[in-house]
């Protein structure tokens, strides 16, 4: 694991190309890049306008997430500076003259205050109700303990002396080990499990973008993946993932990598449709004879897409070796 990620780390990193530089809070990294007056990226769904003033100078930038369809608003130079979801809530933030965040406001109006170390890590967070959280960080900079307001600890190990930075277990607030992470010698995850081998999962890694993964169950599925536009979509799954809800068995995209087509394990085909700007505009599904008809719909901007499959990262790995930092806002 070589980074904590927050929920409020998404930046824009703007270059004189033009390109835009997205990166999100699961680590994600897109770049957008203008064509003629619109901003895309190949390898995602999501929106980029800029904000001019009257004589055109970029004052700021709009983005907006296809999945949730929250707008997030960033300053001229690229950092975050509000959240809207599809409600109207917004979310507002305020940073120092270090540029380090300091507050977070939400819809309520209920702050949450942050403070760093001298090496610009986050040093503790404070609630609305005013109680704090602790952060203490390794020699190797990673998060290695969370200290509550009630005292409790909880602690992060990384125990591989190849990858020191990836997380290796999870010790929980009474001392005892809560979970357990395991990898290959390139580094990838090979298995995951909870105290006494709950919750356990195996990976195996094949050739042509292949995941093998065993579930506590014991039942195996292999993953497969296509790699397009410098980004691993996934295409099949060999049997209905039980544990986590998906039936999805094969899925194509165009050369925009949007998900135009899906079949489930019951046969239904569903069809998607896009617009200029990577929004789906129509959906259509067929079922299998004898059960329900052909129909087509069209699809209002905004509405939430089907969920894709999220079982691998950027190397076709399952993403074990990104861990989100615990959410102080959550």
């Amino acid at each position: 694991m070589s980074n904590w990620q927050r929920s409020l780390d998404t930046r824009l990193a703007i270059d004189a190309t033009p390109k835009v530089v997205a990166q999100r809070d699961n680590g994600a990294v897109s770049i957008f890049t203008l064509s003629g007056t619109t901003w895309a990226a190949p390898d995602i769904r999501d929106t980029l306008q800029s904000v001019t003033d009257t004589s055109g100078k970029i004052t700021g930038w709009q983005y907006t997430v296809a999945d949730t369809g929250v707008v997030e608003t960033y300053d001229s130079n690229g950092k975050l500076q509000s959240m809207r979801d599809r409600n109207g809530r917004t979310t507002t933030l305020a940073y120092n003259a270090a540029n380090q965040l300091t507050t977070v406001t939400g819809p309520s109006g209920r702050s949450t205050s942050f403070a760093f170390d001298s090496q610009n890590r986050i040093a503790s967070v404070t609630a609305p109700d005013g109680t704090a959280t602790r952060y203490g960080y390794n020699a190797d900079g990673m998060l290695s303990s969370v200290t509550r307001a009630d005292g409790s600890v909880r602690q992060y190990v990384y125990e591989n002396s190849r990858f020191p930075t990836s997380l290796t277990g999870v010790i929980d607030e009474n001392g005892s080990r809560y979970a357990t992470y395991a990898y290959d010698d390139q580094g990838r995850a090979i298995s995951s499990a909870h105290a006494g081998g709950a919750d356990a999962y195996q990976f195996q890694y094949g050739d042509n973008y292949q995941t093998t993964v065993t579930d506590p169950t014991g039942k195996t599925s292999v993953y497969s993946f296509l790699k397009q536009n410098g980004v691993l979509l996934p295409t099949s799954i060999s049997a209905p993932c039980g544990l986590c809800g998906s039936t999805r068995k094969s899925s194509s995209y165009d050369a925009n990598n949007n998900l135009v087509q899906e079949t489930d394990y019951n046969g239904t085909v569903t069809t998607h449709a896009y617009d200029s700007q990577k929004r789906e505009i129509q959906r259509g599904r067929r079922c299998r004879h004898g059960q329900r008809p052909h129909h087509h719909h069209r699809v209002a901007q905004g509405l939430e897409p089907a969920a894709t499959d999220r079982l691998a990262d950027q190397a076709g790995n399952v993403p074990l070796r990104r861990q989100r930092q615990p959410d102080p806002l959550q």
